[in-house]
């Protein structure tokens, strides 16, 4: 298990508990959320390390989610989830940068692969924003 969490917004009740359940083996804090309102609110109080939305849910959809996540952090990885019938919506998408993309109905081995590009990727950002910092602060002292 890593030590990031992840926000993961699904209108539909089962598979959030299915998923979620999963999904905990590879974050220390999965937070769940039913609707588009609820998954900015948790994502602004819990600040999450890894988003994965559902495109169509009440309120706000899971495109507007990461429309106002992108306003304050163009950096946290978001996964959208999609029926078939959204494809064209997920084509919106690319421009906002969505990491990754799953299509529904999603099988445990798509997702996990997906999950877990996504948290090698991070995990390199932080290794690579360390050795920055240490050559940074070689250089300086060298001074």
């Amino acid at each position: 298990m890593s030590s990031l969490t992840l926000l993961y917004a699904e209108d539909d009740l089962q598979s959030r508990k299915n998923y979620a359940f999963v999904l905990e083996e590879y974050f220390s804090k999965v937070y769940l959320a039913e609707d588009g309102r609820e998954a900015l609110d948790l994502y602004h109080e819990k600040k999450p390390d890894v988003l994965l939305l559902d495109i169509s849910m009440p309120f706000i959809n899971g495109l507007d989610v990461a429309k106002s996540v992108r306003t304050t952090n163009k950096d946290v990885p978001i996964i959208m989830l999609t029926a078939h019938a959204d494809q064209e919506k997920l084509l919106t998408a690319i421009p906002m940068g969505i990491s990754e993309y799953l299509l529904k109905p999603i099988d445990d081995k798509s997702l996990m692969e997906t999950v877990l590009k996504v948290i090698r990727e991070i995990q390199g950002r932080n290794i690579i924003s360390i050795r920055e910092k240490l050559w940074w602060n070689k250089i300086n002292f060298n001074l």
